[in-house]
């Protein structure tokens, strides 16, 4: 009898684990703080969002994104030419985007995604020099994201639902 009970828990833990997706998309949150600007220290968090797409164990695409129209200290490291953004755009995301390489998820993918939305990426380059001397650039090694501002006009539509094939629907921004 007590053969027959293992037989049939193999069998169902078997058919069971095998329905476990590989593909997963986490929401999180990562959070940076304080900065200098201009030789003075200034105390405000960046809260960004996140969501992380996995292939079995394996980061594969990640995506992170915090409104700078809403960073009072953190928007003054806008260049003279960025900070036109803050006016022309409704919202100003400041995002962060990885992708492993070779992998199965890339980054012009989801920027055609975004096209779609009529939201345009735009260049941050004097806001990334600020951003790389800070020392949490290098602990969550952001070296290896790209970093592009992201300007949402009135007529853009709000939510981005990504789907990625294989992976879990999601939304962002």
């Amino acid at each position: 009898m007590f053969k027959y009970i293992f037989i049939f828990y193999i069998l169902v833990s078997s058919i069971s684990c095998s329905q476990i997706s590989r593909n997963n998309v986490t929401e999180s949150e990562l959070i940076v703080e304080d900065g200098h600007y201009k030789g003075k220290p200034f105390k405000e968090r960046m809260n960004f969002n996140r969501r992380s797409w996995y292939f079995d164990f394996t980061l594969v695409f990640d995506v992170l994104w915090v409104d700078l129209k809403k960073q009072e200290n953190f928007s003054k490291w806008l260049s003279t030419e960025e900070s036109k953004y803050i006016q022309e755009c409704d919202k100003l995301y400041l995002t962060l985007m990885y992708e492993k390489s070779p992998g199965p998820l890339k980054k012009s993918k989801f920027k055609e995604l975004v096209d779609k939305t009529g939201a345009k990426f735009v260049e941050l380059a004097g806001f990334k020099e600020h951003f790389k001397s800070h020392g949490e650039y290098v602990d969550h090694l952001f070296q290896s994201y790209e970093l592009k501002g992201l300007c949402y006009y009135k007529d853009s539509k709000e939510k981005l639902d990504i789907s990625f094939a294989n992976f879990p629907s999601t939304i962002v921004f």
